[in-house]
């Protein structure tokens, strides 16, 4: 059995997903249990409420929504046959409850993420934070392939 790289084979060893309910956030999730199935990992499914991010308080209506997002991986786990954990933080932006979940004992994570248009390959800030303060192997998985200029070149992030 090959074992992915970071993950090492310690059973118990949790993989962070942070999902908002897009499909490529999903994508991310599916692509988290499938590597923690072989390595007896962990997932753990963080949801970060986007009333947190406003300074709000999340109406109801948003955290059923944010309930039936988890509830998904959940499912998608149980699929798998692999062990999930869910959160949802209401408190802080994203960048930061994934850091803060990171330093809580996570041994990689696996982010869905959009390129943004521009000249230098961009994920966005949130992203891009979470690069900068985090040591453990993070998997970005984009949502499309991105022509670059005129030529027939494309980047691929999947």
């Amino acid at each position: 059995m090959t074992r992915c790289v970071g993950l090492g084979s310690k059973a118990g060893t949790s993989i962070l997903v942070p999902v908002n309910g897009s499909e490529v956030a999903r994508r991310a999730a599916d692509f988290a249990l499938a590597l923690a199935r072989p390595n007896r990992a962990r997932v753990k499914a963080l949801y970060v409420s986007q009333g947190a991010t406003r300074g709000r308080k999340p109406t109801s209506v948003s955290h059923r929504r944010e309930e039936a997002v988890l509830k998904d991986i959940a499912d998608l786990a149980a699929r798998y046959g692999v062990a999930v954990d869910t959160a949802i933080r209401t408190r802080g932006t994203p960048d930061k409850a994934i850091i803060s979940e990171v330093a809580s004992g996570a041994a990689m994570v696996v982010m869905g993420v959009t390129q943004r248009r521009g000249e230098e390959l961009f994920f966005g800030d949130t992203a891009r934070a979470v690069l900068a303060a985090c040591n453990c192997p993070i998997v970005l998985l984009a949502s499309e392939r991105i022509k670059r200029g005129t030529s027939d070149t494309k980047l691929v992030a999947a």
